[in-house]
């Protein structure tokens, strides 16, 4: 049991808050695919969906970066 506590405990998560925000995170990402996908048939279609995307996932992450921090 220990195995499935110990990351989400270093980041200062639970098992089920880090489940959470990995799932949101895996949302993300699979919006930034499908828009880079359509991008790469209809170049005119999301020409900056990647940059927002991965400025997105990399905002959601430094968010819980610092509340870990705060915390800490």
């Amino acid at each position: 049991m220990e195995c499935f506590l110990q990351h989400p405990t270093a980041v200062g998560m639970t098992y089920v808050g880090h489940g959470l925000f990995s799932l949101s995170l895996s949302r993300m990402f699979l919006a930034g695919a499908v828009q880079a996908l359509i991008h790469a048939v209809f170049p005119f279609w999301f020409q900056d969906g990647s940059t927002r995307q991965s400025e997105k996932i990399h905002a959601a992450i430094e968010a819980a970066r610092s509340a870990h921090d705060r915390a800490s």
